[in-house]
């Protein structure tokens, strides 16, 4: 059986995701946070998955439709941390040995 790749979410870490974010989203790296949404513009159709870490939903969480509300992959890890302290959406998907850090 072919194993599917996983792939990573630029906000919380979370390195299980059945979708790339982003159609031609690259590996994470320092130079994809210094890009502003919406991140479609930048890398193609979002995946509209949504993280069962932190719970982001690419495509839409940071790409509302209005400028001023497109929240930024750090903008919304420190929310999430802020808000509700790091809990995952999904607890029951929660890898045993995951950490944050």
């Amino acid at each position: 059986m072919e194993k599917k790749p996983k792939y990573t979410c630029p906000v919380c870490g979370f390195d299980e995701l059945r979708s790339n974010p982003y159609k031609n989203m690259p590996p994470i790296s320092p130079e994809i946070y210094k890009l502003q949404p919406p991140y479609q513009d930048h890398w193609g159709f979002p995946s509209y998955e949504v993280c069962p870490c932190c719970g982001m939903e690419f495509g839409n969480d940071d790409d509302c439709g209005y400028p001023h509300l497109n929240s930024t992959f750090s903008a919304y890890l420190a929310e999430w941390l802020d808000d509700l302290k790091g809990e995952w959406l999904c607890p029951e998907e929660k890898p045993p040995q995951w950490d944050l850090l």
